[in-house]
């Protein structure tokens, strides 16, 4: 039951396994800071927090409940439930397949929000069932992707869309902010190393 109208005040609830230290938590981290100190409204529910730092956000929710197993479907329901009506969330963001495979529909049929996933990597579809699990990032109300090589990928693979948006991300350079700043001379001897997954 996708929003139609244009959403003024986005109270968005992000849904990711862990809280960590990737790219993709990483960007779920920085939009959930953005969005609460821009007079909007972010929460994060997460299986568990790894980084330290958001232990004591009241708008960071640990279930400790995994999203890939069904045993926990009914619980993890009854929490999105709570959260959605507590922090009346117009907005979700699903950025990894497990909830998205589980929860997109519960979501998109039960409530009045704009879903939107996210796609990090190419995913390989080796057979029919991983095929189907992959797509369930497709439902979203819009599809985000984080460079054009995945768009051009989910396009292939799956359906051409006006619904998926490359959203190139760099880095913020304020995270490495260096207070004692050196004058650098001989530019020759410095090796630039850019870190990133390895694959084929």
């Amino acid at each position: 039951m996708a929003q139609t109208k244009s959403i003024k005040k986005i109270r968005c609830l992000q849904i990711i396994p862990n809280l960590g230290f990737g790219g993709v938590e990483t960007g779920v981290k920085n939009l959930h800071n953005y969005l609460n100190s821009h007079e909007n409204t972010s929460v994060v529910l997460c299986e568990k927090i790894l980084d330290l730092t958001y232990k004591k956000d009241e708008k960071v929710i640990e279930s400790h409940l995994s999203f890939k197993s069904p045993f926990n479907f009914l619980k993890t329901k009854k929490i999105l439930k709570e959260i959605i009506e507590k922090f009346k969330i117009n907005t979700v963001h699903i950025s990894s397949r497990a909830p998205a495979f589980f929860y997109a529909n519960f979501l998109k049929h039960n409530f009045d929000i704009m879903l939107v996933t996210s796609i990090h990597n190419p995913f390989e579809n080796k057979n029919i069932l991983k095929h189907f699990y992959n797509k369930s990032l497709m439902k979203g109300d819009a599809i985000i992707c984080n460079s054009y090589f995945v768009k051009d990928f989910i396009e292939r693979k799956y359906f051409p869309s006006k619904k998926i948006i490359p959203i190139v991300r760099g880095i913020d350079v304020s995270y490495f902010h260096d207070a004692n700043k050196r004058e650098l001379k001989k530019l020759s001897s410095i090796i630039l190393f850019n870190p990133s997954r390895i694959s084929r």
